[in-house]
């Protein structure tokens, strides 16, 4: 389990952000997580920046770190299915302005009937 998961607020942000990019990318069938990323450094930096500060005293890159926990999350509590990586742009802006942009690897997730927030899989909607 993510160290975030009992956090309301921060599973909010994550399951509003991919409601958001299933509506985005519904013609293309899919997205990859950095679409998500980049899209709560947009829309959610507070949640975003929460969910890094639960990896800081792990000692490694708390951002990378939160990253693949993020995934995690996907997956394993929200059922979302991978279905492939690629290498693609990431964009956060940490507390006090500094960024951690890139470019590195990163599931890509699919958009169906079976993937939509509160499928089967969707711990999440059970839970509340």
């Amino acid at each position: 389990m993510s160290r975030f998961s009992g956090k309301h607020h921060l599973v909010q942000a994550i399951r509003d952000g991919v409601g958001e990019m299933h509506r985005l990318h519904v013609r293309q069938g899919w997205y990859d997580g950095h679409d998500l990323i980049n899209w709560m450094n947009s829309n959610r930096n507070e949640e975003l920046n929460d969910i890094i500060d639960y990896y800081r005293p792990s000692g490694a890159d708390p951002v990378h770190i939160a990253t693949i926990q993020i995934g995690n999350f996907l997956k394993n509590r929200l059922g979302q299915q991978k279905i492939t990586e690629q290498t693609s742009p990431r964009q956060i802006t940490l507390r006090g302005g500094a960024n951690r942009d890139g470019h590195c690897n990163v599931s890509v997730w699919q958009i169906s009937h079976d993937t939509a927030l509160g499928n089967c899989r969707d711990r999440t909607a059970r839970d509340s």
